[in-house]
């Protein structure tokens, strides 16, 4: 028996036109070739995947750019910090230089207050030296015969005279006589620094010295008066005493008269107008 080729033609031209039904094809021969569509669709979606690469790749380099602004503004944020820390410091100074212009204002003003109460000593210490000048002090005058119970305590019959007591006779009766009453009037914790102070201005050898460093002392405890606070008026009179040794402690000569004129008020052998 013989093939039948025609047979198998048609076999097989129906199981290709029934495949390429299967895989897109069309009985009349228009479908595509399923190669073709295959790479056209491959080529489609590698090209889209192109594009989002470049999209995450533009957007990687947007995030480095933000990172590197990122570091930017923080090293900017420091260096405000640090300018902060500066704005404070400089507030801070120049808070303090307002006190110091305060305090330089205060002192400016004691200054002056002073000299205006120097001026007030040298006139009425003048007044005093031309009122006073060449008087002895009588052995009847009050309180030239006693000093405070204090200082120098009760001297018996037969007892030396204290420094104050052999001093008394040389100075002026009426500083004498205030002394000895501003003295009493101390309170306790001063009043024998006081009385130890006169002592020390009757142990003076120089008569014209006792006079002057006795107007002063007189002075003084009037200004002490004044203060409020006691610890003031004890730094006062301490400062009285320790320039009284220092004047005390020079040798004598124009060093120490001039000394001693400044600290009595008044420029040295000079007569106060």
């Amino acid at each position: 028996m013989g093939i039948d080729y025609k047979k198998k033609y048609l076999k097989y031209k129906n199981k290709y036109l029934e495949a390429k039904k299967i895989y897109g094809g069309s009985a009349d021969g228009a479908d595509p070739d399923p190669l073709k569509k295959f790479t056209a669709k491959f080529w489609q979606e590698l090209g889209q995947i192109t594009e989002s690469v470049k999209i995450k790749m533009g957007q990687v380099a947007e995030i480095k750019e933000l990172n590197a602004d990122i570091d930017s503004l923080n090293k900017k944020a420091e260096e405000l910090i640090d300018l902060k820390d500066f704005v404070q410091e400089k507030s801070q100074l120049a808070e303090e230089l307002k006190l110091c212009d305060q305090e330089k204002k205060e002192l400016t003003d004691k200054v002056e207050r002073l000299e205006i109460l120097k001026t007030q000593l040298e006139q009425e210490l003048g007044a005093v030296n031309r009122s006073s000048s060449g008087l002895a002090q009588p052995t009847d005058a009050p309180g030239a015969d006693s000093i405070d119970n204090a200082g120098a305590g009760n001297a018996g019959a037969g007892d030396p005279a204290s420094p104050l007591q052999a001093s008394a006779d040389s100075l002026q009766v009426a500083n004498v006589s205030s002394i000895q009453s501003k003295i009493d009037a101390q309170p306790d914790s001063l009043k024998d620094m006081a009385v130890k102070t006169f002592d020390k201005i009757g142990e003076m050898q120089v008569e014209s010295e006792k006079e002057r460093v006795l107007v002063a002392f007189n002075k003084e405890l009037d200004r002490i008066a004044t203060l409020q606070d006691p610890t003031e008026k004890e730094k006062a009179l301490v400062a009285f005493n320790e320039e009284l040794d220092r004047i005390a402690g020079m040798k004598d000569g124009d060093d120490k008269k001039q000394a001693l004129a400044e600290f009595a008020g008044k420029e040295a052998d000079s007569n106060p107008q």
